[in-house]
Order: C-alpha cells, then sequence, then structure tokens
C-alpha cells in the first residue's frame, strides 16, 4: 500500500495502523528521506485514499480529507441564520481534536450524525420552541446530535446536564452544586469547598453562609480548642 505513494517501510511509533485523528482512519504508515514520516488515511467520506504527514495529524491540523473544511466553507445561503454558528460549534467539537470542547465530545466518542452534516436538513431536524439565548442540549447525555436527542434549554439547565457536573443526594433529592446554592443561597463555591475539607453533605448544606465576624469568632474558638487540648496533654 505504501509503496504506491513513493513510501517506504518505517519503524516510526509516534503514528500507528489504527489510529484516528477526526475523520481520518490511519490504515498504514511510512516515510520519505529520512525525517519525513507519512500516514496513509482513509476519510469517513469514502475519497480515496491518500498519504499525511504525520506532523500535521499530531498537530489536529489535519482532521479529514478536505470534507471537512467544505462543509464549513460551503455557501447554502444561510450563514447568516441565528443556528448557522451553532452547527459550526457542534462539528468543531465533534470532529476537531484543537477544539477546547473536543475532550467532552468527540475525544469521548460523541458525534453528529451524518445527516445533519447538511445544515438544510439540521434546520429542518432541529425541534421547535427556540427562545432567546437557549442552548441545544443533548437529552441522553451519552448520545449523538442526532434527530431526538435534542431539545432547547437555558444555559443553567445545559450546566448541569454536563458529564463532568457532580450531582449531591440530600433529603431525598439529587442535584448539582449550583442547583444546591440556588436552594441554600450558599456560594457555590463554598459548598465545594466545604466538602473538600471534609464536611459532609448534611453539614455542607444547612450550615448557612458565616458573616466575616461570626466566621472569625469560629477561628478563634477552634484555636483556644486546640491549645487547650494540646496543654492538658503536655504538647
Amino acid at each position: 500500500m505504501i509503496e504506491q505513494f513513493g513510501l517506504s517501510p518505517t519503524t516510526a511509533k509516534a503514528i500507528l495502523p489504527g489510529d484516528k485523528f477526526g475523520r481520518i482512519t490511519v490504515l498504514a504508515t511510512g516515510q520519505k528521506g529520512k525525517y519525513k514520516y507519512y500516514a496513509v488515511c482513509q476519510c469517513e467520506c469514502g475519497s480515496p485514499i491518500k498519504p499525511i504527514r504525520f506532523d500535521g495529524l499530531k498537530a489536529g491540523i489535519v482532521v479529514s480529507c478536505g470534507c471537512f473544511h467544505k462543509e464549513r466553507t460551503t455557501t447554502h445561503g444561510k450563514t447568516g441564520h441565528i443556528h448557522h454558528n451553532r452547527w459550526l460549534n457542534i462539528i468543531d467539537r465533534c470532529d476537531n481534536p484543537q477544539s477546547t470542547a473536543y475532550h467532552n465530545y468527540g475525544g469521548r466518542g460523541i458525534s453528529i450524525c451524518e445527516r445533519w452534516r447538511d445544515f438544510n436538513a439540521f434546520l429542518e431536524d432541529i425541534p421547535p420552541g427556540y427562545f432567546a439565548g437557549a442552548h441545544i442540549d443533548r437529552i441522553d447525555n451519552d448520545g449523538d446530535y442526532e434527530p431526538g436527542n435534542v431539545r432547547w434549554v437555558t444555559p443553567l439547565s445545559n450546566h448541569n446536564n454536563r458529564r463532568v457536573t457532580k450531582r449531591f443526594e440530600f433529603a431525598g433529592e439529587n442535584l448539582t452544586l449550583h442547583e444546591w446554592s440556588l436552594r441554600t443561597g450558599v456560594n457555590p463555591k463554598l459548598l465545594w469547598d466545604r466538602l473538600k475539607n471534609g464536611w459532609s453533605i448534611e453539614r455542607t448544606l444547612t450550615t448557612p453562609k458565616l458573616s466575616h465576624q461570626e466566621a472569625g469568632r469560629r477561628a478563634r474558638a477552634a484555636q483556644i480548642a486546640a491549645k487547650s487540648a494540646r496543654s492538658k496533654t503536655g504538647a
């Protein structure tokens, strides 16, 4: 396979057959000269196989045979549509390893269905009910972007549905710290700090936010108690 592209066998292991980069799957590897390493790749779109430089793949510059770029730049008369950038961002976080969100989407197997790679089809299928500021959210957080698995939600609801948002159960309810913060009136960072310091979930949620005076009083009381305990033990 590599010979048809003028490549020689290589022992380089930076990229190996079977590795995937965006839409590209590596079929074989080879080299030209002493330091130019290439991967013979097949794109998901079915275009002819072709060699691609290792450095382009490793840097995330090349993620397809070129079809990804064409999709982003194709003129369909709707580039100013309210959902156009939303559609581009979905493709980006699913297909582009250089996207800051890729590790939470494409990096863990989340994709956009083939039908929705056509913007017009995407517009036909997304559910009604869009409102100003709405986010498009996957109902099954481990499922793909596809018909029947998306809905319009508020930014807060979208945040609470993220895989990385930890939930805490108390008094029969299972909520995120942001939701518990709204219930208790205590800043979510303070709630998290309490948990990191070993507080139980009950104590974390039922202890009100202290004033600076109260916090200082408790800190001084704790210091006095610790000093008293040390004197009793002769420390």
